[in-house]
């Protein structure tokens, strides 16, 4: 869920920023860790993916 100060884990209740850091709620002050990935296409991530939202700057979480 997308609040005011970021991204909410609904098992949890905290409030994750864009850098990983609990910002409030249960974990707050916890940092999760970060996995490796890989890239992927855009055109197939959005296939599967279609609720995907796609954000320019941490400033368009608070817009």
């Amino acid at each position: 869920e997308l609040t005011d100060l970021g991204i909410k884990d609904v098992e949890t209740g905290s409030v994750w920023n864009l850098v990983g850091m609990a910002v409030s709620g249960e974990l707050k002050g916890t940092q999760l860790t970060p996995v490796i990935h890989a890239s992927h296409f855009w055109f197939a991530w959005a296939v599967f993916k279609p609720e995907t939202e796609v954000r320019d700057s941490v400033e368009d979480l608070t817009a």
